[in-house]
């Protein structure tokens, strides 16, 4: 099943806007950290 996000495209997301999006994605904050670490 896809799943569709509207992301602010502002040049600064405060944490919470961040994090809100990461939910609706599906997304921990284990992991992406896990895919910053692997990534940089």
């Amino acid at each position: 099943m896809k799943k569709v996000t509207v992301v602010p495209l502002h040049r600064e997301l405060k944490p919470d806007t961040l994090l809100g999006v990461m939910d609706l994605a599906g997304i921990s904050r284990k992991e992406s950290l896990e895919a910053y670490e692997r990534d940089c």
